[in-house]
């Protein structure tokens, strides 16, 4: 926090988190393993105060800046994402008396920024 504050930014503390990632290997392939150490990390805020920052899982992703990411493989929460907000988006279209005119539009201007600019920051496969 110190480096980060001698550079002129600040951390929302209560939102910080980190993930203690142990990497064993198989036959050559990296895995992640799950520790469950006990460490307890606490950072002072600007005023003094401890700060506790909570410890998750390798294989919990966190919304960060829109969108899910993790270190581990598990992205189901991101697929769920996508997928709830394209059946939201697809409701409204069935139930809105839109041209095709205006459909279109919405399709561009509002449908796949909401679930395209997370896209390139995922880890989902590419699918044929």
């Amino acid at each position: 926090h110190d480096l980060l504050w001698s550079s002129g930014g600040a951390l929302e503390l209560p939102k910080c988190f980190y993930q203690i990632v142990y990497w064993e290997f198989y036959e050559g392939r990296p895995y992640i393993k799950e520790l469950q150490p006990e460490l307890k990390m606490t950072i002072q805020d600007p005023k003094g105060e401890a700060i506790q920052i909570e410890q998750l899982s390798p294989y919990t992703a966190r919304k960060t800046l829109g969108h899910y990411k993790g270190p581990g493989k598990s992205l189901n929460q991101a697929f769920t994402d996508i997928q709830t907000k394209s059946k939201s988006h697809a409701l409204f279209l069935k139930q809105s008396n839109l041209s095709p005119y205006e459909a279109w539009t919405y399709y561009f201007a509002i449908y796949l920024p909401s679930v395209g600019y997370m896209l390139p920051n995922s880890s989902l496969p590419k699918l044929n």
